[in-house]
This record gives C-alpha cells, structure tokens and sequence, in this order.
C-alpha cells in the first residue's frame, strides 16, 4: 500500500545534524539523543500513551526479542526543541522499504489514500515497551491511581525546552517514554525493512517536520487539512490567536522553479511596502 507520508520522510529519522527547511521559512536542525535500550522478552511490541492507554494491544508484526537501543530524533529549532522520531533500531543498516504498523483487527490495506492508523496521545507522552511491560504498568496504574505522579517526576529529570523521557524498569522489560513532538495527537508508528525484507527499525513519527514532498496516495484536501492544523497550533502557541478560512487553492511547482517561487513568496512583505510608500508619493 502507499504510505502517507514519503520514504525520504521516515529516513529524516535517522539523520544527526542535518538541517532542514520546516516550510518557507522556518528552519530547524535534526540530532540524535538516544535514550537507552528497550527490552523485548517476547517481541510484542506496543506503543501508546503509557498515562492514559497503558493496555493497549501490541501490533500484530513481532519484532526481535532483545535488547535494542532507542534513539530521539530531536528538532532544534533554536528558541526550542521537539521530538520528532522515535525510533527503535534493531540493525544498524538504513531501511529501504517502509510499511505502516497495526494492532489488532486494524489492517492498512484497507485505509483510503493519504489515511493512517495511529496510537491517540492525551498526555503529551509516547512510549515503546513489550507487552509484557505493558500488562505490568497497567496493573501498577490500576492498584495505585497516584503511580502517575511518580511517572512524572522521572521524567522532569531528563526535562530540557520542551521535551523530556524516561527508562523505567517494568517487570523483566521496560517503558521508555518520550514527550510527543508539539504534544496531543494521533501518531503513525512504521517498520522499517532492508531490500530482504527484514526489520531493520521501527520508527514513530510526530508530525514536528514537514512532509513536504506529498505522495500521490495523499489527497490535496488531507495535505491541507495537516498542514492548516500544525501551522495553527503553532501559531496560537507562539502568537497571537490566529485561524485559517475556509477553502484554499493549490499550486503546482517544479523542483527546478522551487528556489525562485520560496525567493519570491519571501519577499512580498517588502515588495507591498514599497508599492503603498509609491502609492503614498504619488497620492493615490
């Protein structure tokens, strides 16, 4: 099936260092932070809100049983950074083949182009862990309501503007948890596989950077849909409250015309100044 989102895309999960251009304007440089290794005894693998959906179900593909390490692909963009990726790395080769993960009776083949199927987020918090883990938190939550409150403070340990996460011991596994990019949402998890066929790593992605390359599976009106959503969010976090109106119109560019169109669209609010100052001398 068609993905969503674009394979150069999920590979911004794996780059330390690279600075990358987060829609006209906006720039922003990716790092690495790993976090420690997850332990898988059985390899059903869940990931979920760990405060909210603790017994969430794992996702029907198993992965390798183990200890593998869980790196953060951090987006700095100057003034304040969030987590982009999380991804779990069970090889240290790329992935060149990517498919979108499901749990229970969910299968992606049946989804519409541009749709997905994610973990929901309500507490700002993502997380991987075995299902076995996962049992464990949720018994521990269950017997002791205030287990949260001690969550929480592990996780004010690693905290830094504006993220944080935590390696929690669970059982004969563990949580780790990470802040969710720009906080609540529903989140897409992927495997990545070598030209074999084999996993590789899997990956969740917080919709911190722009998919800018739309895939043909995606249709215009989803595009917009994301793109009017994260860019409002941002807007009312950041500045004064702003919205968008209704409809919009889209435009196609070249690759090659990119740089001249981004030049152009840069420099409009100098170009109206001069044009109301030519109006003001001319007095019209």
């Amino acid at each position: 099936m068609s993905l969503p989102v674009s394979y150069e895309y999920l590979a911004l999960a794996f780059a330390d260092g690279r600075k990358v251009r987060n829609g006209f304007f906006r720039k922003l440089t990716l790092f690495q932070h790993p976090v420690g290794d997850l332990i898988l005894p059985t390899g059903r693998l869940v990931a979920c809100d760990p405060f909210v959906t603790p017994d969430s179900l794992p996702f029907n593909l198993t992965v390798p049983t183990g200890r593998f390490p869980v790196v953060l692909s951090i987006a700095d963009f100057g003034h304040d950074q969030r987590v982009a990726f999380a991804t779990i790395r069970f090889q240290e080769a790329l992935p060149v083949q990517w498919k979108m993960m499901a749990a229970g009776s969910k299968d992606p083949a049946t989804l519409e182009p541009g749709h997905q199927f994610g973990y929901p987020v309500d507490s700002g918090t993502g997380c991987f862990m075995d299902y076995t883990a996962a049992q464990a938190l949720s018994q521990k939550m269950n017997a002791d309501p205030e287990y949260f409150k001690f969550m929480m403070a592990e996780m004010e340990k690693t905290y830094r503007d504006t993220w944080d996460w935590l390696n929690l011991p669970m059982g004969e596994a563990n949580v780790i948890a990470f802040h969710s990019g720009l906080g609540d949402g529903t989140y897409a998890t992927y495997a990545g596989l070598n030209a074999a066929g084999q996993l590789v790593a899997v990956v969740t992605e917080f919709a911190v950077v722009r998919n800018q390359h739309c895939p043909p599976s995606r249709s215009l009106a989803d595009a917009l849909r994301v793109i009017k959503t994260n860019s409002s969010k941002w807007m009312n976090e950041h500045q004064e409250r702003f919205a968008w109106q209704d409809g919009y119109v889209a435009f196609g560019v070249s690759e090659s015309n990119l740089p001249a169109v981004v030049k152009y669209i840069h420099w409009q609010k100098e170009h109206h100044w001069k044009m109301i100052a030519s109006c003001v001398r001319l007095g019209v």
